[in-house]
């Protein structure tokens, strides 16, 4: 069995598509880590506004220029292919624009009009109209904005390994039918049982996605130390707030993790939503092994495996929705967390997103190993068969 688990391994890693796209993502990482060093050196700029040619005349009947640049345009006399002139009291737009370019200038030019009403207006409808559009409102527990900056983080890191777990799964459910129909499998089964056989298995598939994790992590970090190390983050910061008008100057790392609240806490609490992840990652996959084991040609595979991952990405659509404290404190959240393979997901992000009690915690781990534990019992059975093609 071992013999397998190592042969399995090999396979997976040192081949040489597997190394090419771990290269790969290791290129990507270190663009993505010093892509403001890069920009400076190419000299690149990918936020140039849209320049809108208008007369002096008509620059007095629009919104100060500050308005127009948050949206991307910069008004000039010069020639452009974009011009607005404003006579007798229309507002005319003369050249090609796109609907997308057509919406901001429309909304620019209708803001444009109210305020010229507004002051043309007597003071006290000016003064009505802006009573009317506010109201004023203290909240005792301020909303903090960047909760929801926290919330994306963590689906986004949760389902990153999901899709993950999900593909090495489905590389498991190749190799076996891979190894049924090149006649292959029997001359492993005169070496060991059907039972070493599905624990290689289950085993080789749990090993390659902590292995990859672990390799992509630790890429992850490396990199992260070395920009820790340069600048905190300083220069990436100033490069999206050049390009997307981010708020606030001198941001860095050491921040973002104090405004994200990276304590001890917080990591114990991803630790438990990794082990959520890995359970289903082991249901999933005991799951499919069966499948798998009972299909002898590729388009039967095709057949099985294809509503088997709709189903996967159901749950993905599911706690896309759901991605919320409000939503996961509610009755579906909350049920969903306690279902086997749905709680790999949506457990994780209570556990990080909210407060969840110690016997909710405990009384989910509990069904997950149970079902666990009983699909691997009642499933070796028909595993068994299947590799044998009683």
């Amino acid at each position: 069995m071992r013999a397998l688990i190592l042969f399995s391994l090999k396979r997976r890693f040192l081949n040489p598509v597997a190394i090419s796209l771990q290269v790969l993502f290791t290129l990507v990482l270190i663009i993505l880590f010093n892509l403001d060093h890069i920009s400076e050196a190419l000299n690149l700029n990918f936020s140039t506004p849209y320049p809108i040619q208008v007369s002096s005349e008509t620059i007095n009947e629009l919104l100060p220029i500050e308005y127009w640049e948050k949206q991307g345009f910069i008004l000039v006399e010069e020639s452009a292919d974009l011009i607005i002139d404003y006579r007798e009291g229309i507002y005319e737009v003369k050249g090609a624009a796109s609907l997308t370019l057509q919406a901001k200038i429309y909304t620019l030019l209708l803001q444009s009009h109210q305020q010229k009403i507004l002051n043309e207006s007597h003071p006290s409808v000016t003064e009505f109209i802006m009573n009317y559009n506010s109201v004023p409102l203290i909240f005792d527990a301020p909303i903090d904005p960047l909760e929801a900056i926290q919330s994306n983080l963590v689906f986004a890191i949760l389902t990153s390994v999901y899709f993950m777990i999900l593909n090495f799964i489905s590389v498991n459910s190749n190799e076996i039918i891979q190894e049924k129909t090149s006649n292959v499998l029997e001359f492993i089964l005169t070496s060991i049982t059907p039972f070493q056989h599905f624990c290689a298995k289950i085993l080789s598939g749990l090993i390659t996605v902590l292995v990859q994790i672990g390799l992509s992590m630790g890429i992850f970090g490396c990199l992260l130390i070395q920009r820790l190390n340069m600048d905190q983050g300083r220069g990436l910061f100033m490069l999206a707030n050049k390009y997307f008008n981010l708020e606030g100057s001198g941001i860095n790392f050491e921040m973002i993790s104090h405004v994200l609240k990276l304590s001890p806490n917080f990591f114990v609490k991803m630790i438990f939503a990794f082990l959520f992840l890995i359970i289903g990652l082991l249901i999933l996959q005991v799951m499919i092994l069966i499948l798998s084991s009972r299909v002898k040609t590729i388009e039967e595979a095709a057949s099985i495996q294809g509503p088997f991952y709709l189903g996967l990405l159901a749950i993905y659509y599911v706690s896309l929705v759901l991605n919320s404290p409000q939503q996961l404190s509610s009755d579906l959240g909350r049920t969903l967390s306690y279902v086997p393979v749905s709680s790999m997901l949506m457990m994780g992000m209570r556990i990080l997103s909210t407060n969840v009690a110690h016997d909710e915690l405990s009384l989910s781990l509990l069904i997950s190993f149970l079902t666990l534990f009983g699909i691997m019992f009642c499933g070796f059975h028909w595993y068994r068969k299947g590799l044998v093609n009683e």
